[in-house]
């Protein structure tokens, strides 16, 4: 199991994330949703509802699936699901109906620039 980051305070580097050459656009949109829902709630881990992040990126769930997917390969964050007072990392198939939960790697954020301590 991995383990989980704590929260923490950071700031969106926004420049670098938009520019960034290692992130499709769709992939930066991600990111930027993903850290503003974490730092709106930063005293407790929440999680993102899919479909609602498809409509406020306007995207498809083809292209929402296929680019999470790619975020998660670049390990800048992890989806779990909550299992009796437990966050677990699971199969994308055993995701369907289950409420998500975005674990950013910080180290890997603040490696690529795109967030600042």
């Amino acid at each position: 199991m991995k383990q989980i980051s704590p929260k923490q305070d950071f700031k969106i580097n926004l420049e670098a994330t938009i520019t960034s050459k290692e992130l499709g656009l769709v992939q930066r949109l991600m990111i930027i949703y993903i850290l503003i829902n974490h730092q709106k709630n930063k005293d407790k881990l929440s999680y993102i509802k899919n479909g609602e992040m498809q409509n406020n990126l306007r995207i498809s769930t083809i292209t929402f699936t296929t680019h999470r997917n790619k975020l998660e390969e670049m390990n800048l964050f992890t989806v779990m699901i909550k299992v009796d007072g437990r966050y677990i990392e699971v199969e994308p198939s055993a995701r369907k109906s289950k409420r998500l939960y975005y674990f950013p790697n910080w180290d890997k954020l603040k490696g690529m620039n795109l967030i600042t301590t």
